[in-house]
């Protein structure tokens, strides 16, 4: 696969294997699909159900199936884990100036009507809010700040899964960086939770300046993205990054490396 023309800086397969995500120096991040006549994620397909088989002996080709594109370099990606597999939340850097770090929610397209190449689908595909950034064969769905950008999008059930179910999609949200301080010699790192885009609460759009209201419902502007919660997280290393929440069975524990600088 040579579609970026910078370093590749993360990939990641999609649960079901039938699709990569790539993400690039070059500002973008390329979504490749197994070709069709490999293997496809149906809606009855699950994460533990594989779709790419090995025993045909013939080497998967992946095609490229859409462009996401971002202000700033994205540098991981995570894959909403349900079918069929076309929803994902990208963390991008933030380039040396406070602000740019960003998380974003993306949704493939639907192959019907248009091509598999993105460079042979015409134009870009507008987004749904003006501030969203735009792609080819994808559209933009919701765009947080991230601080720092290394906290890295995770996504989770919210209510916790002791209240919730946490295979339901209704429930699934995502968690950004909010604002790390310094009290009493430790470090408090908060983390908002944004609703995700089937979640009862999900507004498409760019969270406004300022941070995007309160979680206990205080406006932010009539339509705009508002966080559900914020988390707080306490520790003596002034940063998080690579954020990982529990299984279903341990939803309530967050994983994150620590770093000092």
């Amino acid at each position: 696969l040579e579609d970026h023309t910078d370093e590749v800086l993360f990939v990641v397969f999609s649960p079901c294997g039938t699709r990569l995500a790539s993400c690039s120096r070059d500002l973008t991040t390329v979504i490749f699909r197994l070709r069709p006549s490999q293997g496809s994620c149906s809606s009855a397909s699950s994460a533990s159900t594989k779709c790419v088989e090995g025993s045909s002996g013939v080497d998967p080709v992946f095609e490229r199936e859409a462009v996401l594109s971002h202000q700033t370099a994205p540098c991981r990606a995570v894959w909403w884990p349900v079918s069929p597999y076309t929803t994902l939340a990208v963390s991008t850097e933030d380039a040396g100036w406070q602000g740019a770090s960003k998380v974003e929610i993306w949704e493939v397209l639907p192959q019907e009507g248009r091509s598999c190449n993105p460079e042979e689908a015409g134009s870009a595909v507008p987004p749904i809010v003006d501030g969203l950034p735009v792609g080819l064969g994808a559209r933009c769905l919701f765009q947080c700040q991230n601080r720092p950008f290394d906290i890295y999008a995770a996504v989770c059930p919210w209510p916790p899964p002791a209240v919730a179910n946490p295979g339901e999609d209704e429930q699934l949200c995502c968690l950004a960086g909010w604002a790390v301080f310094r009290e009493n010699e430790r470090y408090v790192q908060w983390l908002s939770v944004w609703p995700g885009p089937h979640h009862s609460e999900f507004r498409p759009g760019v969270e406004p300046p300022g941070g995007g209201g309160l979680p206990d419902g205080a406006a932010a502007g009539v339509g705009t993205p508002v966080p559900l919660a914020r988390l707080r997280l306490e520790g003596e290393m002034n940063y998080l990054h690579c954020l990982e929440v529990g299984p279903p069975s341990e939803g309530r524990r967050i994983l994150a490396m620590t770093g000092s600088t």
